[in-house]
């Protein structure tokens, strides 16, 4: 069986302020270098076995932690980088509820909608479906796996391993440093344990 372990970053000053960040390559605030210590708290008495991280900054520092306490390499997936926000890069979130609302609600709704001069969260599964599957490949062999990612990408892989669709991604939360968690084997469909768990930060 794999233990499977989606873990979203911890907080940017972006994140802070509501501001949308896509695939700008921004690091940790103060916080979130708090946030990533406590996630690799977490993992203190379970066995890791592999590390994987989005090649984005704020990710690989999240990971680094955890990676460090367990004598880890960090595994960077350079197809794993957060949903592209295009024109919205950069911009508030209530100023885009206040003028791209229709256009916004379209892209939280449709899986297939892509942000001005962005992407879609269809065109973000796409991209990282090979490597997750390789990934979560032969789960008869017992081991450990902890994914560090975004809240776009970890809702898309969220839908996959539900077997729902991705246009209900954004129907669910995806806060800074939550874990999943997933239990995958041969006999089964893949089992959900645990969803944005945020116990961890409590000490933040």
């Amino acid at each position: 069986m794999i233990k499977f372990y989606l873990v979203r970053h911890a907080q940017t000053q972006f994140n802070k302020e509501h501001i949308f960040q896509g695939v700008t390559d921004n690091g940790l605030n103060s916080e979130g270098l708090s946030q990533a210590g406590l996630i690799a708290d977490f993992f203190e008495n379970i066995c890791v076995d592999e590390i994987y991280s989005s090649p984005l900054n704020r990710v690989i520092q999240t990971a680094h932690p955890l990676a460090m306490k367990k004598g880890k390499e960090i595994i960077v997936l350079e197809k794993f980088y957060e949903v592209d926000c295009g024109d919205w890069e950069g911009k508030n979130w209530h100023f885009l509820v206040e003028n791209e609302g229709e256009s916004l609600r379209k892209w939280l709704l449709d899986a297939d909608f892509k942000a001005p001069g962005g992407e879609s969260l269809f065109d973000v599964y796409n991209r990282v479906e090979g490597d997750l599957k390789r990934i979560l490949s032969s789960p008869e062999n017992d081991r450990t796996i902890v994914l560090f990612g975004h809240g776009g990408v970890n809702r898309a892989i969220i839908c996959h391993l539900l077997g729902i669709s991705i246009n209900r991604a954004f129907r669910f939360e995806q806060s800074n440093a939550c874990i999943n968690f997933f239990e995958i084997s041969n006999r089964f469909p893949p089992r959900m344990i645990m969803m944005n768990y945020t116990g961890h930060l409590k000490e933040a």
